[in-house]
């Protein structure tokens, strides 16, 4: 494979750069993490708990906070800048869901740009029931006092809640969190809200469904057996209960793991394998490659690092996933 360009070199560096934030970004952490201990506060920003002067995550990552027009700015080195909202929460509704990204958003980062760099946001949902690969699929929509913005849409999992609940007019997405940083990388983070009287019926409907693929694959990456039948609300307690006992026992192991979804988020973007000159691998080829690596004596940590490994690798087992460039 022909070397990268130095450009390209840079740009990968961008992007490898944000996939290890994300690594330690409280979201990928488990919801024990979060749940209040003692006299702990939780931290507006990403709610999680904690003992010290300054939430460990946020003051780590983003210092410099710039307080204006009801929000919270935090600005990073570079043009990189991630923007709280959070606002109040209406009288007789309550948090649903917590820590959601708009999914797809790479689909629609010019809009979701557009939407991140203008002023007085707030989101709203909407239905998409013509959507010939998801039934049951809702757009999130990004209003400003002059514009509508397409972002993406609510995660598959909660869609589903919503629709098959008939609960979709009946709650409301509460914007988090903005994110724009180099490169044209955008995040959008949200929450679910709703009346206090239907979060029974989201969390039962929610409990009781199969385990998703993210789950499984957790369980799967650990060994950990799946059995026939596991729902949502059994596979959390599982994954939990074994999440604290990494933490306690062997926390590199599971510093491995959330390496190991960075690397499968990379090449799920679209940006990414184009600097890279491939294809997009399927989840099996990819997990193949990975493997036989390993094998060799490579950690997850060194392949994100030198990841032309990876990419290599990946046109050695299927020679079609080579994009060529004119």
């Amino acid at each position: 494979m022909a070397r990268r360009s130095i450009a390209m070199k840079l740009f990968l560096g961008v992007v490898k750069a944000i996939g290890q934030a994300n690594t330690t970004s409280p979201k990928n952490k488990s919801s024990s993490a979060r749940k209040s201990q003692g006299n702990t506060k939780e931290c507006p920003r990403c709610h999680y708990y904690f003992k010290s002067a300054a939430c460990p995550y946020c003051a780590e990552k983003l210092p410099t906070i710039k307080v204006s027009e009801g929000t919270k700015t935090y600005k990073a080195q570079g043009a990189a800048k991630a923007t709280d909202f959070l606002p109040p929460i209406p009288q007789g509704y309550q948090i649903y869901k917590r820590m959601l990204n708009v999914a797809g958003i790479w689909f629609y980062k010019h809009d979701a740009s557009l939407f991140i760099r203008d002023k007085c946001q707030t989101l709203e949902l909407e239905r998409e029931p013509d959507n010939p690969k998801d039934k049951n699929a809702i757009r999130v929509i990004g209003i400003t006092p002059t514009s509508r913005y397409f972002i993406g849409y609510v995660p598959k999992e909660i869609s589903e809640v919503l629709v098959k609940l008939d609960l979709l007019n009946k709650v409301e997405p509460r914007l988090d969190r903005t994110y724009h940083g180099g490169e044209d990388y955008v995040d959008i983070r949200f929450q679910i809200i709703g009346l206090k009287e239907n979060k029974k019926q989201f969390d039962a409907f929610s409990k009781n469904k199969p385990a998703d693929i993210r789950q499984k694959a957790f369980l799967k990456f650990f060994n950990l057996p799946i059995p026939r039948g596991l729902t949502t609300g059994q596979a959390k307690q599982t994954i939990t209960k074994y999440v604290e006992q990494l933490e306690a026992q062997d926390p590199l192991k599971l510093k491995e793991y959330e390496v190991y979804k960075t690397i499968l988020g990379d090449f799920d973007n679209i940006d990414y394998r184009e600097v890279n000159e491939i294809k997009k691998p399927s989840k099996a080829t990819l997990n193949e490659a990975l493997d036989q690596l390993r094998q060799e004596g490579h950690s997850y940590s060194q392949l994100l690092q030198y990841d032309y490994l990876i990419v290599d690798r990946l046109i050695k087992i299927n020679p079609s996933l080579k994009r060529i460039t004119e």
